[in-house]
């Protein structure tokens, strides 16, 4: 049994994919995907999942450990 049990914490990269289509103008940037027993997928299905949707292009990757800022009036 997961770390978690049977609760389901975070999304996947194919989740990921779905939710971002409600958004169409979003960027998307992915959090949370690492360093813990409970997430079962990286950077690498993440890339995977949105190239096969197209959406690749929409994915902004932070730098680990800085902030990120956002300009919302553009």
């Amino acid at each position: 049994m997961p770390a978690v049990g049977t609760f389901h914490l975070t999304m996947t990269a194919e989740e990921a994919v779905e939710a971002s289509l409600a958004f169409r103008y979003a960027a998307i940037m992915p959090i949370h995907f690492e360093d813990w027993a409970h997430f079962s997928e990286g950077r690498d299905a993440i890339m995977l999942a949105f190239e096969a949707a197209g959406l690749d292009q929409r994915l902004l990757w932070p730098e680990r450990g800085h902030e990120v800022c956002f300009d919302l009036h553009t």
